[in-house]
């Protein structure tokens, strides 16, 4: 399944209910952080990416270990990402 969420509503509902095995979040949802999110990914053991047009500087120390891209990315970049459920700390 692909579900593709414009805002924080969306993306907690898409993670809340979706069947996937990973979650591709950008950081910035038009003006709010989709960290929220990443509870709900991490209570269900699905592994995430952060994708974001900003430098690793500005996402919260909570998730250093989160693997990051930086868009704009290819496919081939993101297959090699490291799936593992990046529990913050």
């Amino acid at each position: 399944m692909v579900a593709s969420a414009a805002n924080l509503e969306c993306g907690l509902k898409a993670a809340n209910g979706g069947e996937f095995e990973i979650g591709v979040l950008d950081i910035n949802l038009h003006g709010v952080q989709s960290y929220p999110i990443t509870e709900v990914l991490e209570g269900r053991g699905i592994p995430f990416v952060f994708v974001s047009g900003y430098t690793g500087a500005g996402v919260d120390a909570r998730f250093t270990n989160v693997p990051k891209l930086q868009k704009p990315f290819t496919a081939k970049a993101l297959g090699e990402v490291p799936l593992r459920v990046p529990l913050s700390a």
